[in-house]
């Protein structure tokens, strides 16, 4: 119909498919602003519809990539098959708390370093800049242990559920270091730094909020 842009394709090839529900909803939900009835529309993220989103497996990646069916921008969320090879020639967006990503012509791809988080107090920096964002709750919740001792279980009843609430009630409190908001919150601190795929997932959903929020439009333009 006369008017109506075609939508421009982005592949994403991807293994977590909760990301990949995250960033179709980021993308797809209608969140432009007006800013008057006179004026135009304040973009948030990108041009509402103006996407048309494809998602593929590591497995329908490489099929496709072999047989050379490559069409339209792509985007690989984490650790795919040859992102090693990418990564270090792509021209750098964003890089904190060991998220980054960039792209390098019709390819960008949202990468995390675990190791940089390796250190507790950066890592409470890390999930308090996360828990601005509209995250699933899972993501914040304390992983629950598959058998526990007796005396685990009565601590669990006090034990924080949540990092962020004990994490702000120490910051509130006066309090600077995450340890001293006790024993528990620690225990819980060491345990998610031995759960590197946790870590991973949190940081992948980190990137994927600050790409859309500040370059995915401009790679789908470039």
């Amino acid at each position: 119909m006369f008017g109506i842009k075609e939508r421009k394709v982005l592949i994403v090839v991807y293994k977590d498919e909760m990301l990949l529900n995250q960033f179709k909803k980021l993308v797809e939900t209608n969140d432009d602003q007006k800013l008057s009835e006179d004026g135009g529309p304040k973009i948030v993220g990108t041009v509402d519809d103006s996407i048309n989103i494809i998602s593929w497996t590591e497995e329908v990646w490489l099929d496709n990539k072999k047989s050379g069916n490559i069409k339209g921008k792509v985007l690989f969320l984490g650790d795919i098959q040859g992102t090693k090879n990418l990564i270090p020639v792509i021209d750098t967006k964003f890089d904190q708390f060991g998220v980054k990503y960039g792209w390098a012509g019709d390819q960008a791809v949202i990468h995390a370093d675990t190791n940089v988080l390796n250190q507790r107090d950066e890592y409470q920096k890390f999930l308090i800049e996360l828990d601005k964002m509209p995250v699933p709750q899972m993501l914040k919740t304390l992983i629950q242990k598959d058998a526990q001792p007796e005396s685990a279980v009565t601590e669990e009843k006090t034990a924080p559920k949540n990092i962020f609430e004990s994490a702000f009630g120490a910051i509130a409190s006066g309090i600077n270091a995450i340890g001293k908001a006790g024993g528990d919150l620690i225990q819980w601190v060491n345990d998610v730094f031995r759960d590197k795929g946790l870590v991973e997932r949190q940081m992948l959903f980190y990137g994927v909020f600050q790409m859309y929020e500040k370059h995915l439009q401009a790679f789908m333009d470039e």
